[in-house]
């Protein structure tokens, strides 16, 4: 398929590049949200710690901590799916580049014309 529709290799070859940089970037940008999410997890974390210790009315002790425990236990699964998606996304683009490598390989040079 890369052979009819590209012309040269080097024109596959950016292809592939330009595919690879889209995945890095996609990288990218979920380890910078996984980074935030494990901050904000910490955050609440050490929220509930202080609260626990803390002595207020009960009532609202007890609505507090039911909303913090959903806080965390969200902020955890969004942890855990963002880390699923980012693993996927790195496994994508090894594959990527060894489909690639493996179309490139039988043909002629850089230089060469496929058509």
């Amino acid at each position: 398929m890369l052979i009819q529709t590209y012309i040269t290799v080097a024109d596959i070859e950016d292809l592939r590049n330009r595919r690879l940089e889209l995945l890095e970037s996609q990288i990218k940008v979920t380890e910078l949200y996984l980074g935030n999410l494990r901050k904000r997890l910490v955050m609440l974390q050490e929220r509930k710690r202080r609260r626990t210790s803390r002595t207020t009315r009960a009532r609202t002790r007890r609505g507090f901590r039911k909303n913090l425990a959903l806080d965390i236990s969200r902020t955890a699964s969004s942890i855990n799916n963002y880390e699923k998606t980012l693993s996927k996304t790195r496994s994508d683009q090894t594959s990527l580049r060894a489909s690639f490598n493996d179309d490139i390989a039988p043909l002629p040079s850089a230089e060469g014309r496929l058509a």
